[in-house]
C-alpha cells in the first residue's frame, strides 16, 4: 500500500473513532431515558397502588421516550453489528469469498442509508411543522409534551447512523484486506 493510501486509511479510521466515541454516547443518552422510565412508570404505580394519586403523563412520556430510545441507540446497535438482518448467507460468503462478501455488505449498508435518508426527508417536513406549530401530545390543562423534540431527535439520530452506514459502505467497497486479490 503505497504512503498516500496508508494516511487516508489512517484518517479514516479516526473519524471512524470520533463517530463511534458519538454513537456511544448516544447510546449511554439512550440507556439513561431506559431508567428514566423505569423510574417513571414505577412512580406511576406506586402512586396510583399506594396514594391513588397517579402521575400524570406518564402515557406520553413513556411514547416520546421509546422512540428517543431507539434512534438513540439504533448508532450503537449498527457499529456493534447487531442490526437485524440474516446474516448467515453473508457469513457463509465470508469464508468462500471475502471480496464478494465485502461488496455486498457494502450494497445493504448503502441500501440502508438510503432508507435513513428518507425518514430524514419525509421527517423534516413533519419536524418543522410541529415546531412552527407547537403541536403536543396530551390534554391540555392536565398534561402536554412539545412533539417537536423527539421529532428533530429522529432526524438528528438518523442522520449519525446515515453517516455511520456511508462510512461503513466506504470502507467495505474501497480497502482490500491483506491476502484479497
Amino acid at each position: 500500500m503505497s504512503e498516500p493510501d496508508k494516511s487516508s486509511q489512517k484518517d479514516l479510521l479516526q473519524a471512524h473513532s470520533l463517530l463511534d466515541r458519538f454513537i456511544i454516547a448516544l447510546n449511554t443518552i439512550g440507556s439513561l431515558c431506559v431508567l428514566g422510565m423505569v423510574i417513571l412508570v414505577n412512580r406511576d404505580a406506586l402512586g396510583r397502588t399506594f396514594f391513588g394519586s397517579p402521575f400524570d403523563g406518564v402515557h406520553e412520556l413513556v411514547e416520546a421516550g421509546l422512540v428517543a430510545i431507539v434512534f438513540l441507540q439504533l448508532g450503537d446497535t449498527l457499529r456493534v453489528g447487531r442490526l437485524t438482518r440474516s446474516d448467515g448467507f453473508l457469513n457463509i460468503l465470508a469464508k468462500r469469498s471475502p471480496k464478494a462478501n465485502r461488496i455486498l455488505r457494502g450494497i445493504f449498508d448503502f441500501l440502508t442509508a438510503c432508507l435513513l435518508g428518507i425518514i430524514i426527508y419525509g421527517g423534516w417536513p413533519r419536524f418543522t411543522q410541529a415546531y412552527r406549530t407547537g403541536a403536543y401530545d396530551g390534554t391540555q390543562g392536565i398534561f402536554t409534551v412539545p412533539t417537536w423534540p423527539i421529532k428533530f431527535l429522529v432526524i438528528f439520530c438518523s442522520t449519525v447512523v446515515l453517516i455511520k452506514l456511508l462510512s461503513l459502505f466506504l470502507s467495505n467497497v474501497t480497502f482490500r484486506r491483506q491476502g484479497e486479490g
